[in-house]
């Protein structure tokens, strides 16, 4: 009976950094992590937007994910992090600034009742805020995120 509700299976999740926010996800929303690979890029779309470039056997499209907040680029770098995460079957990749936390059990993470504050456009996806080795995270509804009308417009 593990998955009664008295015995729920809590999930693990996975943590990176963009600017100074600490950002989790639920590790069922991560395809991968990589570099950043060649991009073509695509005229007419907006800064953020880096452009496309083929991951396994799809062409998928790539965010500078601190520029989509508001925040400052992260470099677009050979050595750049890139976080794959599923988005209804389809990766995309999120350039980030540091992969920080790569398995953490939520059982690990002390839930905070207080939120910093936190970049507008990310704030109506936080699920919850938590400590993890004395910093705050924020555990991310990404796969809501990428749905959004501003996300999905990158034209300009």
């Amino acid at each position: 009976m593990v998955n009664s509700p008295q015995h729920k299976v809590k999930p693990d999740v996975f943590g990176f950094r963009v600017n100074h926010l600490n950002i989790l996800l639920l590790m069922d929303d991560l395809h991968s992590v990589t570099y950043l690979p060649k991009l073509a890029v695509m005229p007419g779309t907006r800064q953020w937007f880096l452009g496309c470039a083929k991951y396994g056997h799809q062409i998928t499209p790539f965010i500078n994910f601190a520029q989509y907040l508001g925040l400052t680029p992260t470099p677009n770098e050979i050595t750049t992090h890139v976080v794959m995460i599923k988005a209804e079957g389809t990766p995309i990749g999120l350039l980030v600034d540091e992969i920080r936390e790569s398995h953490v059990s939520v059982d690990a993470c002390k839930i905070k009742t207080e939120q910093a504050p936190v970049s507008d456009l990310l704030k109506d996806y936080i699920i919850s805020a938590c400590t993890i080795k004395e910093e705050t995270y924020y555990l991310v509804d990404i796969a809501r995120l990428v749905k959004c009308e501003r996300f999905l417009n990158v034209s300009l």
